[in-house]
């Protein structure tokens, strides 16, 4: 809101900075996000490589190093999809995104600031930060729970190859 002289509140000028830095922190977590994201795709990659090489060599051990090094790969071949989707870009369906182009009717000079206050002060610019808060806190948490069952992939795919290589170096 705006004083008699056209100036901004106090009270809006701190609510809307301290938003910002809200803003700021889950764009933070979701470059967090997608950092990880990059990092298990490597590992995941890594590893079915060699999980990939050590099935090649296994062809004539049986079938039980070859069903779990084949399971090794599925679930790393998994991982690695999700991953993958954590790190994808995604853009909201309902329009969401004009909130970071300042197009949004919220942002309307009509509506709560006047011509006289400066840039980020009113209940638009609020209303804009509000959103790209919720909108950057729903992406992190997707990404989030896509590393999440990525990492949750791995590891289940590590102990998998590790019981089909300790079966081939037992019956070799």
């Amino acid at each position: 809101m705006s004083d008699t002289d056209g100036s901004c509140a106090a009270n809006d000028h701190g609510a809307r900075h301290g938003l910002a830095a809200e803003v700021a922190v889950m764009f933070a977590e979701v470059q967090r996000a997608d950092s990880k994201a990059t990092t298990l795709c490597g590992i995941a990659g890594g590893m079915m490589g060699v999980d990939i090489a050590a099935l090649s060599a296994a062809r004539e051990s049986g079938w039980l190093p070859l069903i779990t090094l084949t399971t090794a790969a599925a679930l790393l071949a998994v991982a690695l999809i999700i991953a993958m989707s954590a790190i994808r870009p995604a853009l909201p369906r309902d329009g969401r995104l004009r909130t970071f182009a300042g197009t949004t009717p919220a942002n309307d000079q009509s509506e709560g600031s006047s011509p006289a206050c400066p840039a980020g002060c009113g209940d638009g610019h609020l209303r804009a930060d509000a959103a790209k808060l919720a909108l950057f806190t729903t992406l992190a948490q997707q990404k989030f729970r896509a590393v999440k069952w990525a990492v949750d992939f791995v590891a289940t795919a590590t102990a998998v190859a590790t019981l089909g290589l300790l079966i081939l170096y037992v019956s070799s």
